[in-house]
């Protein structure tokens, strides 16, 4: 399998993995034989209590850990009147590609 599908196998099943959310990807040539694939994903749900941001929370804990994920996540909590009005997931990977 060549490189260039592998990248665009990964990048693939990163949106697979979005249901919902803004998805930017950039590319950087390192050198004439790797590339540098840069994903960032901006996911954000909305529950009705607190309980259910919780269980989503720790769902997206563990798909974390199960897609043994590398690199940058940022949890952001929106709140109103002491509970939680809005989970809001940033995550960024850095992978190199090589030919």
């Amino acid at each position: 399998m060549s490189n260039d599908a592998k990248y665009l196998t990964d990048l693939k099943k990163h949106l697979d993995t979005v249901e919902y959310g803004d998805i930017t990807v950039s590319f950087k040539r390192v050198n004439h034989k790797t590339v540098e694939m840069i994903p960032s994903t901006i996911e954000t749900v909305r529950h009705e209590d607190t309980e259910d941001y919780l269980k989503d929370l720790i769902l997206f804990i563990r798909a974390l850990e199960k897609s043994e994920h590398t690199g940058k996540v940022t949890l952001e909590l929106g709140w109103k009147k002491g509970t939680i009005s809005t989970l809001g997931y940033h995550t960024e990977t850095k992978k190199e590609y090589r030919g």
